[in-house]
């Protein structure tokens, strides 16, 4: 009879996970974390099981997957906070196992959706800020835990840390070569790190490795901490930011730039349209007065002189032919900035091309 109710309760409390997990999915707002169920109470099994149905909900999202890894790893602390303050210091080790295992598995799933090019460059960041903030452990946790197990979160947290600020500028063939030798995204940080921080190669990190020497005594005979790998992944991290800040900058300018030159080229065009109108009309009067010119010679050749005919229809001819060489001129300086303008587009196409090459 017991078995069976328990099956019912079971069942019945996997139902609700399942409607919990998918709210949750649904829910991409950040709540406060909560201590909520203690180990110390009859029914926290079944707050556990509602994380394992909500992780079940969301094997096909690694982003959603890894906010709850996180969410459920600031639970685990705000409980064990809870248990020191209510000296059940017997529950503590417990849960900061359980916030050591979750951090893990969220530090792998964070990098593996850094080091997807399909998601965007804000998720990433939101991400390995959130994986590195749950790296705070309160001061009352740490004071309650024995030195072996201290020792343990320090490491895991920095290691943790590091993978939040080396992760984005991991080499992907790096990443890949060194995830075929069995290697985790934590300990692959630890060598790239650890390479970068004592001018070491990965290949001798990963033999010091593999002779059974672990991160923090292959740091020690490297004379470095982890603590300033750390430091120097976060340093790398805001130059590479600022890096890209320049480069948008200077596409910017150079946006600007080429469409200041647009607009000049249209100035010159419009001007050069006016003096063709200009010419056009000048031409068109000039052809209409000598005409009237020629006509008024021709009505009048018996009264005046043959010689001041002449001279008025070379007058006219000239003045015909400067209208046109005018107008030339015009037409040539049109042409002009018409080549100005192909010429500035076809700048402005190859440096387009060379910035997507790059």
């Amino acid at each position: 009879m017991r078995r069976k109710l328990k099956s019912i309760v079971t069942a019945g409390v996997f139902a609700g996970a399942l409607l919990v997990g998918t709210s949750a999915h649904a829910n991409t707002e950040p709540t406060p974390v909560e201590s909520g169920l203690t180990p110390d109470q009859f029914f926290y099994f079944m707050d556990k099981l509602a994380e394992n149905a909500q992780l079940f909900l969301t094997l096909d999202d690694e982003q959603m997957q890894t906010e709850l890894l996180l969410q459920f790893a600031q639970e685990r602390l705000a409980e064990s906070t809870k248990m020191v303050e209510e000296e059940k210091l017997e529950y503590v080790n417990e849960l900061v196992d359980a916030y050591l295992e979750a951090i893990e598995e969220a530090e792998d799933l964070v990098s593996e959706v850094v080091l997807d090019e399909s998601v965007e460059e804000e998720t990433k960041d939101e991400l390995t800020e959130e994986l590195e903030n749950t790296t705070v452990i309160d001061e009352s946790i740490q004071d309650s835990l024995d030195e072996e197990k201290l020792e343990e979160v320090v490491e895991k947290t920095e290691e943790v840390k590091l993978v939040a600020n080396v992760v984005k500028g991991l080499d992907p063939e790096k990443v890949t070569a060194l995830r075929q030798e069995g290697l985790g995204f934590g300990q692959i940080s630890k060598v790239i790190g650890l390479a970068e921080a004592t001018g070491k190669t990965e290949a001798e990190i990963l033999s010091m490795l593999q002779e059974g020497k672990g991160f923090g005594e292959i740091a020690k005979e490297l004379q470095v901490k982890l603590s300033d790998v750390v430091k120097k992944g976060k340093g790398r991290n805001k130059d590479s930011i600022a890096s890209e800040e320049e480069d948008v900058t200077d596409e910017t300018t150079e946006s600007e730039e080429v469409s200041e030159t647009e607009e000049v080229v249209t100035e010159e065009e419009a001007e050069v349209d006016t003096d063709v109108k200009e010419v056009t009309t000048e031409e068109e009067t000039t052809v209409e007065d000598d005409v009237q010119v020629v006509a008024a010679s021709t009505t009048t050749v018996t009264e005046k002189p043959e010689q001041a005919a002449k001279e008025k229809n070379s007058i006219a001819t000239e003045k015909k032919k400067a209208a046109e060489e005018k107008k030339k001129a015009a037409q040539e300086k049109k042409k002009e900035a018409q080549e100005n303008k192909k010429n500035n587009k076809q700048n402005e196409d190859e440096s387009e091309e060379e910035n997507e090459n790059e």
